[in-house]
């Protein structure tokens, strides 16, 4: 791999993070896409495989062990159901062209920043109704996410299900995460990595990820939230249109 995209694909990371740690949601899809503006989107989403689930563990650190018990009773099912869908969408991920998958993932960005928007606002799910659409939601949706890295319908089920602020980033971080377990396996099972480089690459922006993820969790009490998530749509929609056009 050239230095010159090696570099841009630390800036990304790096961005990524900074915008996971301000908000609290996003890298999958800043990292994966913004990615794809510099390598083949394949390669882009094997690419963001580890740091993704990295970042994860390192979010769901904000939750104390009472807290994490009451999220694995309460999404447990929703967690599992995703995780199957993922590997049917990683092992579907090779068979989709590359010029597809460029347009899906930037049709997918420009989704998910709809869903963040009051244009496109999601509907209230209650407890109730979360335990029988919740699996076949988190199924569908983990299909995509296993092919693209973008979880736009799972986004938008669990900011439905109106989670409380303090928990929010710690429940996404713990499904996200937890689908990251998997998809490490299987993308190790299925040779989705090329070789050993392209595995010390992913290995390697980690560092870059993590450390953005520690200057935007300092943002976040520094900016006010509105400002942090406007700047993140805006920089989502130019990644989407670019990826686009």
């Amino acid at each position: 791999m050239l230095a010159a995209t090696a570099a841009l694909l630390v800036a990304v990371v790096a961005i990524a993070g900074v915008v996971v740690g301000a908000n609290g949601f996003g890298f999958a899809v800043v990292a994966t896409a913004g990615a794809a503006l510099v390598v083949a989107p394949t390669d882009a989403v094997t690419l963001m495989i580890i740091p993704l689930l990295a970042v994860n563990l390192r979010l769901a650190g904000t939750i104390d062990a009472a807290q994490l018990r009451v999220c694995l009773r309460r999404f447990g099912p929703f967690l599992a159901a995703a995780a199957v869908g993922t590997v049917a969408g990683m092992l579907a991920l090779a068979a989709v062209p590359t010029g597809l998958l460029r347009a899906g993932l930037g049709a997918l960005t420009l989704a998910y920043v709809g869903t963040q928007t009051r244009w496109m606002p999601t509907p209230v799910v209650s407890d109730a109704r979360h335990r029988i659409i919740g699996p076949p939601v988190a199924l569908a949706g983990g299909v995509l996410f296993g092919a693209s890295n973008v979880g736009v319908q799972l986004v938008a089920y669990l900011d439905a299900l109106r989670i409380d602020e303090r928990l929010r980033v710690g429940v996404f971080a713990l499904i996200f995460g937890g689908i990251g377990l998997v998809r490490i396996a299987v993308a190790g099972a299925s040779g989705l990595y090329a070789d050993l480089a392209q595995l010390g690459v992913s290995v390697g922006l980690v560092a870059p990820a993590l450390a953005g993820v520690w200057l935007g969790m300092r943002l976040r009490a520094r900016l006010p939230q509105r400002l942090r998530r406007r700047a993140t749509q805006l920089l989502l929609v130019a990644i989407g249109v670019r990826l686009l056009l």
